[in-house]
């Protein structure tokens, strides 16, 4: 497993670990237009030999093309299986650079450096790498876990209010994959009134129930699988909101993965007797804290195709959810037929006000 490092010292411990590697060549893959920014605040000796490999840091750029780029880029610059990758952005950043890490040369050593609150909680961790492919998300990957994974809330400071709400929506996860206490703790906080010496607390709370899920089951073979709770119908309803089917911007992935909770906590009642007032008082934070969006009955055939191509679908041709019978007591792998979810994300609809 790798290391997990929670600092207020981002730059410190980059110099660290490098001098601990002691690569031949470094590579940071960075966000083109926020590069300046975010090299300022981890700039170092070690930084001063490596070469800069810009992205558009977008889900439409997420993509097999992406990777090539940085393949070719690193190719040109005589990048060996001793050369490291330093990934200093969000989500599909760590997500994009983590993938090319893993397939060139057969795998080389990589590190990462999230910069949003959903990178730090969910993206940057874990070992999950991959890249999108005609709007299926992380459809094409692998899992290789970075030496080390750095966070420090320091870059949190000047992040945008969607980006802190994106993150947010996966600590109500996290929190529903651990106990009522939890669940009932992140409720109850508001993301946007939390102060910057407070984040780290919570963030490595957050991080702490994955890596331990993470541990017991690298390849999700099982267990890990339920930290997909929320995301069939998430993903579905993110991977919508970028087809420009719908009269708005696109959704942030933790924005849709709260609504996916939603859809999956009401299955988890119907199913497995989910407790109705968590499932109340999660959906009232949910509409509290997130915009409505013009999710329609209409939609719900092309949510369903984007559903069945869901990789974690056992290939009998359902739709596989992970549920819960009350917060930390898992359901993998729930095959649920077609007029159930309809049904699911109609409650969805009537319980968020969209």
């Amino acid at each position: 497993m790798s290391e997990l490092i929670f600092t207020t010292d981002a730059a410190g411990e980059l110099e660290r670990l490098v001098a601990e590697i002691r690569p031949d060549r470094i590579f940071i893959v960075t966000p083109r237009g926020l590069r300046g920014i975010l090299l300022a605040k981890v700039c170092g000796k070690w930084s001063d030999r490596a070469t800069v490999l810009s992205i558009t840091d977008d889900e439409e750029h997420k993509s097999l093309d992406s990777a090539e780029v940085l393949w070719r880029q690193m190719l040109e610059a005589d990048a060996t299986r001793h050369s490291l990758i330093v990934n200093i952005g969000g989500g599909v950043t760590t997500d994009l650079g983590g993938f090319a890490a893993a397939c060139y040369m057969r795998g080389i050593r990589y590190l990462n450096v999230p910069t949003t609150l959903l990178a730090m909680v969910d993206a940057s961790t874990g070992g999950k790498t991959g890249v999108n492919l005609d709007g299926v998300k992380n459809i094409v990957g692998a899992f290789r876990q970075p030496l080390a994974t750095v966070v420090c809330p320091a870059f949190l400071d000047t992040l945008p209010e969607r980006e802190l709400l994106s993150g947010y929506g996966e600590m109500l996860k996290h929190a529903l994959l651990c106990d009522r206490q939890s669940v009932k703790r992140i409720i109850s906080l508001s993301p946007r009134d939390v102060s910057p010496d407070r984040w780290l607390g919570l963030i490595q709370e957050s991080v702490e129930i994955k890596r331990k899920t993470v541990e017991s089951d690298p390849l999700e073979q099982g267990l890990r699988k339920m930290l997909n709770l929320g995301h069939t119908a998430g993903h579905a309803i993110e991977s919508l909101s970028h087809s420009g089917l719908w009269d708005s911007a696109p959704l942030s992935h933790g924005h849709a993965v709260a609504l996916g909770l939603i859809a999956a906590l009401v299955l988890s009642h119907t199913v497995c007797g989910f407790p109705s007032d968590i499932l109340q008082e999660l959906s009232l934070c949910v509409k509290e804290t997130y915009p409505a969006v013009p999710l329609k009955c209409g939609h719900y055939d092309e949510l369903y195709r984007i559903m069945r191509h869901d990789k974690k679908n056992d290939g009998s041709g359902s739709v596989s959810f992970c549920l819960l019978k009350e917060p930390g007591k898992p359901v993998l792998s729930q095959p649920v037929a077609k007029e159930d979810i309809f049904a699911a994300l109609d409650i969805m609809r009537d319980l968020t006000g969209i």
